[in-house]
């Protein structure tokens, strides 16, 4: 969505750089296939900002007041680091940089950070606001305004690999499900390709986590009511939050729009066990967060892609006639737009 969204911006980019959009992986690597070094990632550090000197990193761009392509980004960066275990690649690091340092403050990101998995390895940044243009186009990425109140920022929704060396070694669409296996797969195998490796500590953990509903970030998404209905639910069975985990697209909460990553190769069937009976041992959600659901439950069909969508998001809605028209995406409100 975003990726498309910006599409208009990607000629500001320098005419001696091929925009990130151009470098997608678009299969995985053959065993043995080594990685090719398309450009240098940008130097983007300041004093006392912990070193990504060595280390295998992986960056993307958010911002915390998203309730679009943020929110499923960072619950699919949690599924990743559970993917890539601290045991086995503790040398990895998660850099998520934000595309609104104004309002995103180091009390702002930390308070965002603590609504998802703990992991020492994912680092939250906002860099300067003179800084942030050159920074994205050092990832031949854009950012840019958007001019809607509700979703003031164009970002992208691109991933990018970085060698500890600091060069970019692949670039990954975050809504491309496959592509976050190729991510896993690939940091693997820079790993692999450092003269030392660091020693292993451990095998992965085999325990289910005794906060198994904090470790996979599911209240990233869910304490957030214009996001995800909140947990806690009464009269939910086993069956519909098994599918909800395995196959979330298949049946959504009236109002909400579609865009909860699958768990179906994240979670063992012990794990989904697990998930299922920490919520129902929830307590019921106040009165004010049910509330808040009903009043966005509500949805449309977008005219364009005819999926089902919610109504409560002004910056997806226009005005046709003497009635409102909801869309999927910015995409697809603007397709619409041009026919008019």
């Amino acid at each position: 969505m975003a990726v498309l969204a910006i599409a208009w911006i990607v000629p500001r980019v320098r005419a001696a750089q091929v925009p990130a959009e151009e470098l997608l992986r678009h299969r995985a690597t053959a065993t043995g296939e080594p990685l090719p070094v398309p450009f240098p990632a940008p130097d983007f550090l300041g004093s006392g900002a912990p070193s990504l000197a060595g280390h295998v990193w992986i960056v993307n761009f958010i911002y915390t007041s998203c309730t679009t392509v943020c929110p499923k980004m960072t619950g699919r960066l949690a599924q990743l680091q559970r993917r890539l275990p601290r045991e086995k690649t503790q040398d990895v690091r998660f850099v998520s940089l934000s595309v609104d340092p104004a309002h995103d403050t180091p009390a702002t990101l930390a308070a965002f950070a603590a609504h998802w998995p703990a992991d020492p390895r994912w680092q939250l940044r906002a860099p300067p606001a003179d800084e942030l243009t050159a920074i994205a186009r050092g990832f031949r990425v854009a950012v840019a305004p958007s001019g809607i109140a509700t979703d003031p920022i164009l970002h992208s929704r691109l991933l990018t690999l970085v060698d500890g060396a600091g060069n970019v070694r692949a670039i990954y669409d975050g809504d491309d499900e496959q592509a976050w296996g190729w991510l896993a797969t690939d940091a693997e195998a820079l790993l692999a390709e450092r003269p030392k490796d660091l020693p292993e500590t451990g095998s992965p953990a085999t325990q289910v986590p005794k906060n198994l509903l904090a470790d996979l970030g599911c209240n990233g998404c869910h304490d957030r009511p214009t996001i995800a209905p909140p947990l806690g639910r009464r009269g939910v069975d086993d069956s519909y939050l098994r599918a909800s985990l395995l196959t979330p697209n298949a049946s959504v909460v009236a109002g909400y729009v579609p865009m909860m990553p699958s768990y179906r190769t994240t979670l063992t069937d012990d794990e989904v066990t697990a998930v299922i009976a920490a919520l129902h041992a929830l307590p019921a959600p106040p009165e004010s967060a049910t509330s808040a659901t009903s009043a966005l439950a509500s949805t449309a069909e977008d005219p364009i892609c005819h999926m089902t969508v919610g109504t409560h998001d002004p910056a997806l809605t226009l005005r046709d006639g003497d009635h409102d028209v909801h869309f999927c995406s910015r995409a697809c409100r603007d397709t619409f737009a041009r026919r008019k």
